[in-house]
């Protein structure tokens, strides 16, 4: 109070803070300038290129100054639409989808998902540090293998699956961890910004197929959670 003084900071019935319109926009600008920055970045996406209404919900949505700054700086490439109760209407769209799961026919993913493998080493063009030795064969290890992109949709309870073969013939318990990353472009699941989500693991005792055992390694997208799997096709002997 003494840095603003009472014209803009007042205490009132000693317990509340009560600011002037000119400090709430002085606090609130570099939030706001920092949002229409970012829709600015998304708009920028040939995906979202046909984009003619923008939305405005959540807790912040309510805020006058931030629907003015949207729609001075929107309104004339875009609708700006603001409902009643904005605040709720996030989780009236959850309790929605609770209710209805297919009312959402697809999402698109905020971010690249994948699983780690291994694959023939290649001289000159992987790391020295990942390569090791399988049944007398050089593998180059923790190789990133994207599931799905960034910014790519995905439909409601839809699979990508990708095939596997133990680099070994004689594993009987064979491990693939999930990973997800912001990088798109990402080569290997110890590079910074890589987060490991999860692992799954398959059992193997029948080994007679060596090497030509087949594993799918799935992962499902679309809902409100990702869920992976490993299938394993075995004959048995």
């Amino acid at each position: 109070m003494e840095r603003y003084g009472e014209k803009e900071v007042k205490l009132k019935n000693n317990e509340y803070l009560s600011l002037s319109s000119g400090m709430v926009k002085k606090l609130f600008t570099p939030v706001v300038v920092s949002i229409k920055e970012h829709l600015k970045t998304l708009l920028k996406k040939p995906q979202l290129s046909k984009v003619q209404t923008m939305l405005l919900v959540g807790g912040f949505a309510d805020s006058a100054f931030l629907q003015q700054e949207i729609k001075m700086e929107f309104a004339g490439r875009l609708k700006v639409l603001i409902p009643h109760h904005a605040t709720i209407a996030v989780v009236q769209g959850a309790v929605m989808f609770g209710k209805k799961p297919s009312k959402i026919t697809e999402r698109v993913v905020s971010t690249t998902y994948g699983a780690d493998r291994s694959i023939d080493f290649i001289e000159g063009v992987h790391p020295e540090e990942k390569k090791f030795m399988a049944d007398g064969v050089e593998k180059c290890g923790t190789v990133f293998k994207r599931f799905v992109k960034e910014n790519k949709a995905v439909k409601l309870g839809q699979r990508i699956t990708k095939t596997y073969h133990p680099v070994r013939a004689n594993k009987t318990r064979l491990q693939f961890g999930f990973y997800v990353t912001s990088n798109p472009n990402t080569q290997f699941v110890t590079e910074p910004g890589v987060t490991k989500i999860g692992r799954v693991v398959v059992q193997s005792p029948d080994t007679w197929r060596g090497k030509d055992r087949k594993i799918e390694v799935s992962m499902y997208f679309g809902g409100t959670e990702i869920t992976a799997t490993a299938l394993g096709y075995f004959k048995w002997k």
